[in-house]
């Protein structure tokens, strides 16, 4: 999976690393930084959390304006209800689109520390 993630996005074969062409250094940064969407950071989620961790940059931006759709709709139908005098019931908070993995901010971010996430694809940084 790390091999196709590499080929796709750098272009650059993992067996560079253990050619010697490419250091442990690049190895690790390269890994880190594979945007959300690469099969490994997709398959962490899917371990860690039981699900797909980040959409594309699309489906996002798709969830947001459904979001912002959503909520403007929910202060329209509040407006209508104040100036009919608050009677009948009142409009319910919309239910918002989030991210799979999607965490509240107020309970912390799930994360993994450097060395989890080494530990994760069976390095060995000691030499």
């Amino acid at each position: 999976m790390l091999e196709a993630d590499f080929r796709s996005e750098y272009g650059v074969s993992l067996l560079s690393y253990y050619k010697g062409s490419m250091s442990l250094r690049e190895l690790v940064v390269l890994t880190l930084e594979l945007p959300p969407t690469a099969r490994v950071p997709q398959e962490l989620g899917r371990r860690t959390l039981g699900e797909v961790v980040r959409w594309s940059e699309a489906t996002a931006l798709m969830a947001d304006i459904a979001n912002g759709v959503r909520t403007l709709t929910y202060y329209n139908q509040i407006f209508i209800w104040q100036k009919g005098g608050g009677k009948g019931e009142r409009p319910q908070i919309p239910v918002l689109i989030h991210e799979p993995g999607w965490v509240d901010p107020d309970a912390g971010p799930i994360t993994a520390t450097p060395t989890e996430a080494i530990g994760f694809f069976g390095l060995n940084v000691s030499g």
